[in-house]
């Protein structure tokens, strides 16, 4: 009789470039390549939010299947479903040995050196390559960190057995939740890997305030952390449907949220230097689209119905720091938004100003020429008018002059106030950094 089965899915995003659509998935089921080694579905789940589409390799090891799903803002996600582990009594069961797994295959997806990295490192390159949109983020290669990909993240199913105490199976897959293993001498900031056999849980106190863990119903609990989680107990397969969707699209907003960062930061940096006009639009629309997405964090519970899945939801986005990092991207994306606000109408009137120096350079040739005429014309010489004309046209060279001092002091006193801004954008960079690299050690 078995007692447990362990299953673990591990999660791998990366990003297409920019936002996609509907021209996108026909060029992509177009595309020889792709066909040759994945089934593209057609149809989508439309309890999937943005989904564009999703993919299945067609050839792969009898102990894991791996599908690909791309979202409409261009991020995409790869599932690596391995075989289930079974046990017969719960005293075989040992979480460190999964730990160590996870550990070692997340090593090898991160590196190239995974039995499936050559199809997805070549279908990532196919797919990337496929968007040709403007402005694309620069996560969108290869060159990306870990050759495209940022982290990885698996988390465990354990299914159990009504004879089986759930409590003592609950404490013994503690060690699941933490990527890390520390002595208690080593600082948790310092992330050096040490011997396996002690549980960063168990060895540095101040762990214990990162992991939750919830009764979802009777028989049934989830335990979460800024690392993974892990679903325990006598877990039917709807339930398995929900929380996989649901890891999917938290994994898939946090991933957003990080690129976004980057991406929001460099374009601050662009409005430095002239920018096309045809960019200035779609710049707008990326800070717009960032937005919408960090308030997609407060939306996705609206469409849940019990009480066990908004508490899943809500210990899974506060232990992935998701509802922090959401939040930093919306203040980001109305910094950006009010420094292109200033640069659209700094052009204007920079350009304001070059019509009006235009016409008053006109009309100054114009009263040249008259004030020539009427030197020429002894008749009509009248020095009191000569003067009055040359105080004109000396007012009309000052009060350009002046204009243009404005102006400069205008220009440098806006990247006076940039450069405030984006000190705060560094700050928020310095906090995304350090939640990516406790993300990407998990």
């Amino acid at each position: 009789m078995v007692a447990l089965e362990v299953s673990a899915i591990r999660l791998v995003p990366w990003d297409i470039g920019g936002a996609i659509g509907d021209e996108y998935l026909e060029a992509l089921q177009s595309s020889k390549d792709i066909n040759l080694a994945w089934k593209v579905e057609n149809r989508t789940d439309q309890d999937d939010d943005g989904l564009l589409t999703k993919l299945e390799l067609k050839f792969y090891e009898d102990r894991a299947a791996i599908r690909l799903f791309i979202y409409r803002d261009g991020v995409a996600l790869f599932e690596i479903r391995e075989r289930p582990m079974v046990y017969e009594s719960p005293l075989d069961f040992d979480s460190e040995v999964h730990a160590a797994l996870k550990k070692s295959v997340q090593r090898q997806l991160l590196t190239g050196k995974h039995a499936h990295s050559v199809e997805i490192c070549k279908t990532v390159q196919a797919l990337q390559e496929l968007n040709n949109c403007r402005l694309k983020r620069k996560s969108a290669s290869t060159a990306w960190e870990n050759s495209a990909f940022s982290y990885a993240f698996t988390y465990h199913f354990v299914k159990t057995s009504d004879t089986v105490p759930l409590h003592d199976i609950c404490k013994k897959c503690a060690p699941l939740l933490y990527p890390v293993h520390l002595p208690s001498r080593v600082n948790i900031h310092t992330w050096v890997a040490v011997d396996l056999t002690h549980t960063y849980k168990s060895s540095d106190p101040h762990s214990r305030q990162d992991d939750e863990q919830y009764e979802l119903r009777p028989g049934m609990f989830m335990q979460s952390s800024w690392a993974t989680a892990t679903v325990i107990g006598n877990i039917d397969d709807d339930e398995v449907v929900y929380f996989e969707r649901l890891q999917r699209n938290i994994q898939r907003t946090w991933f957003y949220c990080y690129i976004a960062d980057d991406q929001l930061r460099a374009l601050t940096e662009q409005l430095r230097q002239n920018v096309p006009t045809k960019d200035l639009a779609l710049m707008g629309e990326i800070a717009g689209d960032a937005k919408i997405v960090a308030l997609r964090v407060a939306d996705l519970r609206s469409s849940m119905a019990t009480q066990g899945e908004i508490s899943a939801y809500e210990a899974l986005t506060r232990t992935s720091r998701l509802t922090l990092h959401s939040s930093h991207l919306a203040r980001l994306a109305d910094v950006f938004e009010s420094r292109l606000a200033g640069y659209i109408e700094q052009r204007r009137l920079s350009s304001t100003r070059t019509i009006e120096a235009t016409i008053i350079f006109l009309a100054i040739v114009s009263a040249t020429a008259d004030f020539s005429s009427i030197l020429k014309d002894d008749s009509s010489r009248d020095w009191q008018l000569k003067f009055l004309a040359i105080i004109a046209c000396v007012s009309l060279l000052a009060w350009i002059l002046v204009r243009g001092v404005g102006s400069r002091r205008t220009r440098i006193g806006t990247r006076s106030v940039w450069s405030r801004d984006i000190r705060d954008i560094n700050l928020l960079s310095s906090f995304r950094k350090y939640l990516k690299s406790r993300r990407g050690d998990g």
